[in-house]
C-alpha cells in the first residue's frame, strides 16, 4: 500500500503468467525510461553501487521534471493507446481507499480520483512497477555491480552468467 495525496493505493501483485506476459508490451518503454532515469540520476555512463543506491531509492518525483523531454520522446514512438493500455493493466486491480479504480458500472474511479495528478500518477505506476516486478531492483543493482567490478578488473561475470547468479 502506498500513501498519496491524503489517499491508500493498493496495488495487487499479479499472478505469474499475467506479469510476465505484460513485460512484452512494457520493457520497450519501460527499459527506456529507466534508463534515463538512471542517466540523470548517475550523471555517467556507469553507475556505481554507491550511486546505485541513492538511484533506487530517489522518489521519481525529483527526477521526473528533468525526464519529461526524454520521456515525451518515448511516449511518442508508442502506438496510439498503449499507454492508457500499459496503465490500465498494472492497475486494473487496483483500489484507492477500498474503492476500485477500475470498472465501476458510473465510470472509473481513476479518471475522478487522478483528474490534474499527473505527478501523483507517476508515483502510482512506479510503486505498481515495484509491485509487479518486485525482483527488478535487486537484479539491476546486482547487474551494475558486475559491471562496475569488469571495469575495475575484478571478473564477476561468472556469477552473472551462470544460473545460480540469476536468481
Amino acid at each position: 500500500m502506498i500513501k498519496i495525496g491524503g489517499n491508500s493505493f493498493d496495488v495487487p501483485a499479479p499472478g505469474g503468467m499475467r506479469s510476465f506476459s505484460l513485460q512484452q508490451r512494457i520493457l520497450p518503454v519501460a527499459g527506456r525510461v529507466a534508463n534515463v532515469f538512471l542517466q540523470l540520476l548517475s550523471g555517467s555512463g556507469v553507475v556505481s553501487v554507491a550511486d546505485l543506491s541513492s538511484v533506487l531509492e530517489a522518489d521519481v518525483l525529483r527526477v521526473l521534471p528533468i525526464a519529461m523531454p526524454a520521456i515525451g520522446e518515448i511516449f511518442s514512438t508508442m502506438p496510439k493507446g498503449e499507454l492508457e493500455g500499459i496503465t490500465r493493466e498494472l492497475l486494473g486491480d487496483a483500489t484507492c481507499d477500498k474503492v476500485p479504480l477500475f470498472g465501476s458500472p458510473k465510470g472509473d474511479a481513476f479518471d475522478l480520483m487522478m483528474q490534474g495528478r499527473t505527478l501523483d500518477t507517476w508515483r502510482l505506476l512506479w510503486y505498481a512497477m515495484e509491485v509487479w516486478y518486485p525482483d527488478f531492483f535487486a537484479r539491476a543493482a546486482k547487474f551494475l555491480g558486475g559491471v562496475k567490478a569488469n571495469l575495475s578488473g575484478t571478473s564477476s561475470t561468472s556469477e552473472m552468467n551462470s544460473p545460480a547468479g540469476a536468481s
